[in-house]
């Protein structure tokens, strides 16, 4: 069996390596999905994890490009039985405002399924576009991040001084850093926070700007991604992770924090409120409405007081689970081709 990802892997996110480690581990030939028409034709499984270009494209030349791509995606399923698969870590992509309707329903009426990270995930695309429920789909998990770590992960420990929480993933307006920087700004002493991260120029300039005079806030921001190691260090090196998110509907970097057995603050959106009940309320804490500073207090409260074993429990999101739901998925789609 053949498969080709898009993206095979990425420097911003390992869930793609892992992800793609599933299939080879099943026994499938992997490769890259790159858009070249010849193996494109000659394929029989494509997955893509996010096809942002066919959302929006920034310039008459991106949307005639993107345009191509659907055609070929239409004559590799109604010549040559080619099967296509979204993965919606996202329904539209992250700080993007402008919709090209006419290219993205194109592309969602040449898939031939859809898998989701959490059922919130699922419920909330039918909800905006129910010609898509009769799809065939698999609801799963996002799986952890244990698989691969490059550094064993540091059990749990209570805060014996400060309590430390920790931004950690690229540093992007939709993340709500702004409002962390606000709610950060009268803490005391008891409390710090760190925001670690790759951020745009204008955007790093934007938040040290509106930091300054926060002694809490630590800002650590970076040109370029952190490498695996310097990302486990940073987590490792916390009392727990927080995640500000204004919109979100699955969490790569919650799981990650979870690998690393730290518990996570993250706002009641999306699929964060399953992974709460899936690992427990001791390691994830959702609050409603914007993040302030009391939410802060409190939270940092819950760190210090809430029981929590050494060692977070992932069972369901191992990818010993969560690789061969995506496997047996996968070939029942091969299948239905072949029928």
């Amino acid at each position: 069996m053949k498969v080709a990802i898009r993206p095979r892997t990425s420097p911003h996110n390992r869930y793609v390596e892992l992800f793609a480690a599933a299939f080879e581990k099943a026994g499938w030939e992997v490769g890259s999905l790159d858009w070249r028409v010849a193996p494109v034709l000659a394929g029989r499984l494509m997955i893509l994890h996010w096809p942002d270009e066919f959302y929006a494209s920034p310039d008459a030349r991106s949307r005639l490009l993107s345009w191509a791509r659907i055609a070929l995606m239409a004559a590799s399923r109604r010549l040559f039985g080619v099967r296509w698969i979204w993965v919606v870590h996202n329904l539209v992509p992250h700080d993007q405002h402008t919709a090209v309707p006419g290219l993205w329903r194109a592309f969602t009426t040449e898939l031939d399924g859809l898998v989701f990270l959490s059922s919130r995930s699922r419920a909330t695309l039918v909800s905006e576009r129910p010609d898509l429920s009769a799809l065939p789909h698999l609801v799963t998990r996002h799986g952890d991040y244990r698989a691969g770590a490059l550094t064993p992960p540091s059990p749990w420990q209570r805060p014996k001084g400060t309590t430390r929480l920790q931004f950690i993933g690229q540093v992007r307006p939709y993340k709500n850093l702004e409002t962390l920087v606000e709610a950060a700004r009268l803490l005391d002493a008891a409390i710090e926070l760190g925001v670690a991260g790759f951020a745009t120029t204008d955007f790093a300039a934007e938040l040290r700007r509106k930091s300054a005079g926060v002694p809490a806030l630590h800002l650590d921001l970076r040109s370029a991604s952190l490498d695996e190691i310097e990302l486990e260090r940073i987590v490792d090196g916390t009392d727990a992770v927080i995640l500000p998110y204004r919109q979100i509907l699955n969490s790569g970097a919650a799981l990650l924090a979870l690998s690393r057995n730290r518990p996570v603050i993250a706002p009641a959106l999306g699929g964060l409120v399953e992974l709460r009940d899936a690992v427990g309320a001791q390691w994830v804490y959702l609050y409603e409405g914007e993040l302030t500073r009391s939410v802060l207090e409190d939270a940092a409260a819950w760190v210090r007081a809430a029981e929590r074993p050494p060692v977070c429990h992932l069972e369901p999101f191992d990818w010993a689970v969560v690789g061969p739901e995506i496997i047996r998925f996968a070939e029942s789609l091969m299948a239905n081709q072949a029928s």
